[in-house]
């Protein structure tokens, strides 16, 4: 195993959130699947080989569910695996992605900035290289502009947008 796209992946409730975690054990490669359920889990070794023989995808919720309960507690778990289901499974995702608030500056606000200041990519240059690949939208709309910014008024008007990375990572930005 490995670290998370932001850096460390922490054991401690407040480090990393419950939907960071999730869905990094949930991402996790199929082999290691029925090795994590024993490890971390009470489940019986018979329910895991047919969890993972039947169905690797219900197997890794599971193990997602599980590991995250460790951790965050089952109730904020259960909560996180259906976001995550909402989130991947459904097109309004605004409402049940991981949010964030930011003050609408005076002026525009590049998307690159943005993306940076939230935390949402670890530096400016990494949100230019995914933008130039392409793996950026704006509410569902592909950004294909290192330069796209959002104006003061839209930022008002709007007061919130749905920021994409890659096909898994998503987080609202609400502007106040």
């Amino acid at each position: 195993m490995g670290k998370t796209e932001k850096g460390t992946l922490w054991v401690v409730g407040d480090k990393t959130p419950a939907f960071d975690f999730y869905q990094y054990f949930y991402n996790i490669e199929d082999e290691s699947v029925e090795m994590l359920l024993r490890l971390f889990t009470e489940i019986d070794l018979k329910e895991i080989r047919e969890l993972c023989s039947s169905d690797i995808l219900k197997a890794k919720r599971r193990m997602a569910l599980e590991i995250t309960a460790l951790v965050h507690g089952m109730e904020e778990a259960k909560r996180t695996e259906q976001t995550a289901i909402s989130l991947f499974s459904d097109k309004s995702k605004s409402a049940d992605a991981p949010s964030c608030s930011v003050i609408v500056p005076e002026g525009d606000l590049l998307l690159v900035d943005l993306m940076a200041d939230i935390k949402f990519v670890p530096s400016k240059s990494e949100a230019r290289r995914l933008i130039q690949q392409g793996a950026v939208s704006v509410d569902d709309a592909k950004v294909d502009s290192i330069n796209f910014a959002f104006a003061h008024s839209e930022m008002k008007k709007k007061g919130s947008v749905l920021i994409k990375r890659g096909k898994k990572n998503f987080i609202k930005v609400d502007f106040t």
